[in-house]
């Protein structure tokens, strides 16, 4: 239930992100999603045959209660061919693969979600139940109002839908030509350039006054015949790792591929001037004059070389930046132009006095288009969580609320530019129109349902506290741990080799722990993370709550072990741990009050679950529905209906 109510509480957090920064990304061609993925796995609730999560087997609905049906029908066969497969008939109406399918890119555009297979189910019976909710529950429907707007579109989604919808009629019209990316590529032409640079090794010997044998001419001395070795063919890299005493010298003196004035080294710095200078004057192979700085003597050498690249317009277009990323500018000029016009020509007007800042669910006026005034209801009602959110967040200041109400006619002004553009005759855009419009109006309605079937108590809040606080512990520990960092031990080696290398390193400190040697001394010895000086100890601690770097990885593995238990070698990113946990408890139960709102949040998912399946087989009993056998592929089980 942790995970259940994690995913739900992105969802909302997203729900209620600032409604208006997503509102102009939108404009400008962007995603413009607003929710969060869900992706528990599908509950089947009555099939035998269904393998339940490891959260399905601990808990059940608490307030949910699902129908138990009639005898149905057989389910249809899969009438169709691949992609088009018959999935269900829905008031006598074929749904298929393809129509599915492109409902599903609809939601993902405007919500987000992904491909999840819970997601797919519940998306295939969202498709079903829009068609059909109201003839379900018409009671609730009736107590459902739509929102009275001035336009024919009352949803977020549909909004959505418009102006996604406007924005492809743009792009239609819009097509560069060779001259305007030429303009293009040369005014952007920095974004692309690659500058010269030099594949750079470096060899140094410090030089001391106070130490005869590190005097500048014993030195030079020294140099001089590494110098000499290196004219002659001797790999340089080879000579780095033998003389030079610079950190760089245990990689051979590789310090990668640099440009001019670039920053390197830990310090992120740019190399001395003079030794810059020096190694860009070197051809591929040349190893330079021994250069001298105040802090001793230097070699470079230049084992390869890039010259400036400056990429012309077909080369752009070759690797596709053009002519989108064109497109994309003129686009958002053409919107910011053509909403700046239609304001105009509308005579958009704020009506909201900011400085009274009233409630939201009053009529007040807020926005006047035409002879259309929006009030704040109305705004409200449209937008939802977005527009509360927003709201209440600028409601803070006068500048600030005014700002928003600038957006808020930008928004509408964009909408209205769209209907008188015709925009949702395009019958691509229609159809989606209707999809986003019932969608919108059965989350509505379903909500309803739920918040009148199946209503969430402080009792039965209490009641699933007692039966779920033991799976709620968080469990404690201590252990140790063991740290491999990949790094690149010599020049050319690339992170899949290190990472390689890495993990052959904390296989064989595992084989040495089960041999019976002291994994405290092999950690002070061996390990690289921030506990090796105390031997890798973990005291004993909630292993959810470590939170130091070695501690959260500990906490991640010993989180599945037994006391006295080892781990396999663990991979965090570029590191590989080894950890043993010698001691675990079961931890407390969290108070009732800490989990309160979590225990909310997944009583309401589980009877929203549940809801689902009630309807849909009450939609089975009234002839309404009836399945056809790939719906099985989307979660479905087309012989239980739902």
């Amino acid at each position: 239930m942790i995970y259940a109510a994690r995913c739900f509480s992105t969802k909302r957090a997203v729900l209620f992100s600032s409604l208006f920064g997503l509102l102009v990304v939108a404009c400008f061609g962007l995603s413009g999603r607003s929710f969060a993925a869900d992706t528990k796995a599908p509950i089947d609730r009555k099939s035998p045959k269904a393998k339940p999560s490891k959260v399905q087997q601990k808990v059940t609905p608490t307030t949910a209660v699902v129908r138990q049906a009639k005898r149905p029908p057989e389910p249809l066969p899969g009438e169709g061919t691949p992609g088009q497969f018959l999935l269900a008939v829905v008031k006598g109406k074929k749904l298929r693969e393809d129509a599915f399918t492109t409902y599903c890119d609809l939601v993902d555009y405007l919500e987000g979600g992904g491909r999840s297979e819970k997601h797919l189910h519940e998306l295939l019976q969202d498709f079903v139940l829009q068609e059909i909710i109201e003839e379900l529950i018409p009671d609730i429907a009736q107590k459902t109002p739509k929102p009275a707007v001035p336009i024919p579109y009352t949803s977020f989604q549909e909004l959505a839908v418009l102006k996604q919808g406007l924005r492809a009629k743009l792009e239609s019209e819009t097509s560069p030509t060779k001259a305007e990316m030429d303009a293009w590529t040369r005014e952007n032409a920095e974004r692309f350039t690659r500058p010269e640079q030099v594949h750079a090794f470096h060899l140094f010997m410090q030089v001391s006054k106070d130490i005869p044998t590190s005097s500048t001419e014993a030195v030079r001395k020294r140099m001089t015949e590494v110098k000499k070795q290196a004219d002659a063919g001797t790999s340089f890299s080879l000579l780095a790792r033998q003389y030079s005493e610079a950190a760089s010298g245990k990689v051979g003196g590789d310090i990668g591929w640099v440009s001019r004035r670039m920053p390197i080294g830990p310090e992120a710095k740019p190399m001395n001037l003079a030794l810059e200078n020096a190694l860009f004057d070197l051809k591929p192979g040349q190893v330079s004059e021994i250069l001298e700085t105040s802090h001793g003597l230097h070699l470079m050498y230049c084992a390869d070389r890039l010259t400036t690249y400056v990429p012309t317009t077909e080369e752009l277009i070759t690797s596709r930046i053009l002519p989108r990323s064109l497109q994309v500018q003129m686009v958002r000029k053409k919107w910011q132009e053509g909403v700046k016009s239609t304001k105009e020509k509308l005579g958009v007007t704020v009506l909201f006095d900011v400085s009274k800042a009233d409630s939201l669910s009053s009529d007040v006026p807020a926005v006047k288009i035409k002879d259309d005034i929006w009030t704040l209801r109305q705004i409200e009602e449209v937008y939802g969580p977005r527009f509360t959110a927003a709201y209440r967040t600028r409601a803070q200041s006068t500048q600030t609320l005014a700002m928003l109400f600038d957006e808020v006619a930008n928004e509408l002004a964009a909408i209205y530019w769209a209907l008188e553009s015709g925009v949702d005759k395009d019958p691509r855009v229609a159809r989606d129109l209707e999809w986003a419009g019932k969608r919108a109006r059965m989350k509505k309605i379903l909500s309803s349902y739920i918040a009148e079937k199946y209503p969430v108590t402080e009792a039965l809040l209490k009641k699933a506290y007692e039966e779920r606080k033991n799976l709620m512990r968080l469990p404690e520990g201590r252990g140790y741990i063991i740290s491999v960092n990949a790094k690149p031990t010599s020049a050319g080696m690339s992170l899949d080799e290190a990472r390689k290398a890495a993990k052959q390193r904390a296989e064989e400190i595992r084989k040495r722990i089960l041999a019976g040697e002291n994994i405290e001394k092999l950690a002070r010895e061996l390990s690289e993370d921030n506990r090796a000086s105390s031997g890798g100890l973990v005291e004993r601690s909630v292993l959810a709550h470590l939170s130091d770097p070695a501690g959260r990885m500990f906490g991640a593995v010993a989180s599945w072990l037994k006391a006295g238990e080892l781990s396999e070698v663990r991979q965090f990113g570029n590191t590989f741990v080894v950890v043993k946990l010698e001691e675990r408890w079961e931890g407390e139960p969290p108070a009732f009050e800490q989990v309160r709102q979590r225990l909310q949040t997944d009583m309401a998912t589980e009877n929203e679950e549940a809801a689902r399946c009630d309807l849909l087989l009450k939609a089975r009993e009234q002839g309404l529905l009836r399945w056809a056998n790939p719906a099985a592929k989307y979660g479905v089980n087309p012989t239980e209906g739902y």
